[in-house]
């Protein structure tokens, strides 16, 4: 299933820029993909060869809509975000409903990019997409993400429980249009 694609790329923040995943950046996201602290909670370090892998990313972009995340002060790749379509019995109609995935760069760790990739990304499906909800998965032992999930306003919604997929233990997090709102009215008022 195509997903609706971002208009407006790219999207400047403080600290990040988000635009569309480019052939240049595949070195670079072959790099970050292949560390295993990087991977340490998303199904280990790649292991197939650049060229076999690189191959693999492009026939999947029609699946989802990968980004990357560049820093903003040296436009160097930071690392890649991911808006997918998340079909599930417990959700409704995929078409208001995105997953989304930020993974950053070991080189950019600690500054708060995967953060503000994240509002990016986050703003945009509600705004621009018009979804309803926006769902986040995580490892129960990622307190990074479980923080940043937090921050936000995401709820836990259960765990994934299919034995036979990677993410089998994982936690589902959601985050509703109404519960964004309230964040981002706390957020101006502080």
């Amino acid at each position: 299933m195509m997903i609706n694609k971002l208009p407006n790329l790219p999207i400047t923040g403080s600290n990040v820029v988000v635009r569309h995943l480019q052939a240049d950046d595949f070195s670079a996201m072959y790099r970050m993909e292949s560390d295993p602290e990087v991977k340490l909670y998303l199904n280990g370090p790649v292991r197939a060869p650049r060229e076999e892998w690189i191959r693999g990313v492009e026939s999947n972009l029609y699946r989802c809509q990968t980004l990357a995340v560049l820093a903003k002060n040296n436009g160097q790749f930071a690392g890649r975000a991911a808006l997918n379509c998340y079909c599930d019995k417990d959700y409704l109609d995929p078409e208001v409903t995105r997953e989304i995935e930020v993974v950053i760069s070991k080189d950019y760790w600690h500054r708060h990019f995967g953060r503000e990739a994240c509002k990016i990304l986050i703003t945009a499906v509600f705004d621009a997409l018009g979804a309803k909800q926006v769902i986040g998965i995580v490892h129960p032992q990622n307190e990074n993400c479980l923080k940043m999930l937090h921050f936000f306003g995401f709820k836990q919604k259960g765990v994934i429980s299919k034995p036979s997929y990677w993410q089998h233990g994982h936690l589902k997090f959601v985050l509703t249009r109404s519960d964004y709102e309230k964040w981002m009215l706390m957020e101006t008022n502080l």
